[in-house]
């Protein structure tokens, strides 16, 4: 049998608990992580939260499916038309990459769009005069469509000085 990645339902503030068995058990599992950074008097803070509250992907075959229900902190599988939702990898990977690469993390619900293409948007203030030598001052936004969750995952990219003066003499080499 195939392994497929699947996506559970925890109890509430039980995914931690639920990843640590599965691990126990070998089970290859995955429960993105958002890293929100704090400054608190000068000193950075960084505390880690479930991205999807109460939801953690699992790969298995469909044979496991009987043995992941009986972990403790599992209510169920996620069903979509009376069959358990069947994640693609390119999500998995994009959801690893982003979660990797940013920190504070938005979720936002979509409709859900089961043929939809997992999409990576970039947008970049002043992009367009940046042949005029205009600098972004804000933030770049970077959006991870997830169209088959019904989500999007959008960060703000902020942009250090070192970043900023680069990008001026980058601009004014050309």
């Amino acid at each position: 049998m195939k392994s497929k990645w699947y996506l559970i339902f925890t109890k509430p503030n039980c995914e931690k608990r639920v990843v640590a068995q599965l691990t126990k058990r070998k089970i290859e599992n995955f429960s993105p992580l958002n890293r929100i950074v704090k400054y608190d008097r000068n000193k950075k803070r960084i505390s880690l939260k479930p991205l999807f509250p109460s939801f953690v992907f699992v790969y298995i075959s469909d044979v496991e499916i009987g043995k992941i229900r009986k972990i403790g902190g599992v209510i169920n599988f996620i069903y979509w038309l009376g069959k358990p939702v069947i994640i693609p990898e390119d999500v998995i990977e994009k959801l690893l990459y982003f979660t990797t690469k940013y920190n504070n993390l938005s979720l936002f619900k979509i409709d859900i769009n089961t043929c939809g293409i997992v999409e990576l948007i970039i947008d970049h203030p002043f992009e367009s005069n940046a042949n005029n030598g205009m600098i972004p001052i804000k933030n770049s936004t970077h959006k991870l469509m997830i169209p088959t969750l019904g989500y999007v995952v959008m960060a703000q990219q902020e942009k250090t000085i070192a970043e900023v003066f680069s990008f001026k003499n980058v601009e004014m080499a050309m």
